[in-house]
């Protein structure tokens, strides 16, 4: 269920005929313990090939491991863990012929790190689990390679326990944000996306040698942090179409009414 207020100025209705447009915001969540997790692969090797393999096991708990990389003991070109992190967001209340104008993905720092002295940056990309309610070891394969917001550098990364980190989607992000019956991944009306580091692992690019041993991380808290307040968070904002007399204004197919309140010069939306 979805509920939501929007008050609109009268001012927006000067001047202009029936139908009326107005937008919608809703906030969309993963799901606890089903819809979040970070699957990696652990196998000391070139950075190459670590990033190109299968995955080997999977973290699920109150972090995601979005942006991690782990270097091996041998020196030079050696690495042992790259991981991405998958979460995936019911947005089947979009109806279909409504029009997607903007997504934020909008994660809250459980920490960073740098001990590999490569400063990892992080983006969102497209991904395509296998289960839309269950992240597995197999789906580190599944994370795409299209950006679809602006990549974040480590620095641009807050380092404050429970800040906010903000990613506005761009046109193809956009494209990707999925309505009721549309598919972009496993299952119709969700949109699954995945966070992973963007400099070297999203660009096939190999680090600079790091030392022995260490971490470099960028990590967010999942859905199974409490509180939804830190939970990974989708916001979308999207138009539809009004029809109507001018005092109650009415969408085709009952899914939302705006309601013109002249007492007090304001329109609400509120699902129906």
């Amino acid at each position: 269920t979805y509920e939501f207020t929007k008050i609109v100025p009268i001012a927006f209705f000067n001047g202009i005929s029936i139908p009326v447009w107005t937008d919608v915001d809703i906030n969309a969540y993963p799901s606890p313990d089903t819809a979040d997790g970070s699957p990696y692969r652990d196998s000391a090797s070139t950075f190459a090939n670590v990033i190109a393999g299968a995955g080997t096991a999977i973290v699920e708990g109150v972090s995601l491991y979005s942006a991690f990389i782990s270097s091996a003991g041998a020196g030079g070109d050696s690495w042992d863990i790259v991981t991405t992190s998958m979460m995936t967001f019911d947005t089947s209340f979009i109806p279909s012929d409504n029009t997607v104008d903007a997504a934020t993905l909008f994660l809250k720092t459980v920490t960073k790190s740098d001990g590999t002295g490569t400063t990892p940056s992080i983006n969102i990309y497209p991904a395509n689990p296998a289960s839309v309610s269950d992240i597995v070891i197999a789906d580190f394969t599944q994370r795409g390679g299209l950006a679809l917001s602006t990549e974040m550098s480590y620095a641009s990364w807050s380092g404050t326990t429970d800040a906010t980190n903000t990613f506005a989607f761009n046109a193809n992000g956009l494209t990707r944000v999925a309505k009721s019956g549309g598919t972009t991944c496993a299952t119709s009306g969700t949109t699954c996306l995945a966070t992973r580091n963007a400099n070297y692992d999203a660009a096939s690019t190999t680090p600079p040698t790091p030392p022995a041993n260490q971490d470099s991380e960028l990590r967010p808290a999942s859905a199974d942090a409490a509180g939804v307040n830190l939970d990974p968070t989708l916001r979308v904002t999207y138009s539809l179409a009004s029809t109507g007399g001018d005092d109650n204004l009415y969408e085709s197919g009952s899914f939302f009414q705006l309601l013109w309140n002249k007492l007090f010069n304001r329109v609400y939306a509120r699902t129906n």
